[in-house]
């Protein structure tokens, strides 16, 4: 989860791990994003994720990254995953009335001896 913005700067939100039982450059990995995308970028070593840019629940809840890990043996062989970030929302939109101003307006006379409950409108 990570909470809706506008990030200025790559911020780290998440990261993914991976790990290779061969040893030496074998054992190396190197991650990169499938997802073609100009709002996350992950560290190719460390598999850090960072986001940058406006991030609206209103407009997207969730965003989907595959994620690819590759070793550097010979062959080179990799593994993908995949990586949900949900957006959560924050209180950045006041109440709305349904219908528009113009209509809202409205002038009412009131017998002053109307009891409690008296239907104004109908």
């Amino acid at each position: 989860f990570i909470q809706e913005g506008d990030y200025t700067s790559f911020v780290p939100i998440d990261a993914v791990n991976a790990s290779d039982a061969d040893s030496g450059l074998n054992s190396l990995i190197t991650f990169s994003l499938m997802t073609n995308t100009s709002l996350f970028k992950i560290n190719p070593t460390s598999g850090e994720i960072l986001v940058r840019g406006d991030l609206d629940r209103e407009q997207q809840e969730t965003y989907t990254l595959h994620v690819l890990a590759t070793d550097h043996g010979t062959p080179w062989l990799n593994n993908t995953c995949t990586v949900i970030i949900v957006i959560e929302d924050i209180n950045d939109n006041p109440p709305r009335f349904v219908q528009p101003p113009d209509r809202m307006k409205a002038v009412v006379s009131v017998d002053e001896d109307a009891g409690i409950g008296t239907e104004l409108f109908q």
